[in-house]
């Protein structure tokens, strides 16, 4: 994967995944975070794959990591330091950039090689992301404290992890953040998704609009346990996106004022 600043790992759709459980768990305040590995390398007659922590993002769908084109420093490849070395994407037998004939390229443009090239721009961090599109294999190890290389996307979008797994259902939770010594929490796939009896479900939408998002309808809001009642024409026809790369929570003016009362 020949990268500009970085680059997509998109999963091959004849890839066959056999995928248990993969550790998450959050060091960081601001970022939810997943471990994977990356690559088939050879490494004196091994085979290995490199690890790198992403950022899970529910409201973005591309995947991307750093490559070692990272380690040129000029006005053509303008990357961030990270603790890990750039993904060796030269050494990874596996690696494939996509060509811009490719279905998921419909967007894109092309570079000279007739590579397919991404912008990605997200609204709620300064980070903007472009690269080559390409596929690549993944592995799921157990997480450690690390150091984030990239954004893993979960959204319903069709770039996403999760458009071309094709899981029935995933799930995953979060730490709070003031606990000290956190233990482990898992992000699963499929029928590794154990019930959840001692919670109350609702489903998400999913409409033209807002196909590339998780979506729930706004009902009503509570402060402290207590139920605001907030008139329905404050809130209007509002939906909200959920989004675990994301820190803030925007909502209208009405039923954020109602809220600061």
């Amino acid at each position: 994967m020949a990268c500009l600043s970085s680059s997509s790992h998109l999963i091959p759709q004849n890839l066959h995944f056999i995928i248990l459980t993969s550790s998450l768990v959050s060091p960081y305040k601001q970022d939810v975070v997943v471990k994977i590995g990356i690559g088939t390398i050879d490494i004196e007659g091994d085979v290995a794959y490199k690890s790198y922590l992403l950022a899970l993002d529910t409201g973005s769908d591309l995947i991307w990591i750093q490559c070692e084109e990272c380690k040129i420093q000029d006005e053509n490849h303008r990357c961030y330091p990270q603790k890990e070395e750039p993904f060796p994407d030269s050494k990874s037998r596996t690696f494939q950039p996509l060509p811009s004939s490719h279905p998921l390229c419909k967007h894109s443009r092309s570079d000279e090689k007739g590579h397919c090239i991404y912008t990605v721009k997200y609204k709620t961090e300064s980070i903007n992301s472009t690269g080559v599109l390409s596929s690549e294999t993944f592995r799921f190890p157990l997480l450690r404290h690390q150091v984030i290389a990239g954004i893993f996307g979960m959204s319903p979008g069709p770039l996403s992890f999760l458009s071309q797994y094709k899981p029935k259902k995933f799930s995953y939770c979060m730490v709070p953040r003031h606990v000290k010594n956190p233990p482990p929490t898992y992000l699963r796939f499929g029928s590794e998704v154990k019930p959840f009896t001692r919670f109350q479900t609702v489903d998400l939408l999913m409409t033209k609009a807002t196909k590339n998002h998780f979506v729930l309808q706004l009902e009503d809001l509570g402060v402290n346990g207590k139920r605001l009642w907030i008139d329905r024409r404050r809130l209007g026809n509002q939906q909200l996106v959920v989004d675990s790369g994301s820190t803030d929570s925007c909502m209208l003016n009405g039923a954020h004022e109602k809220t600061c009362e």
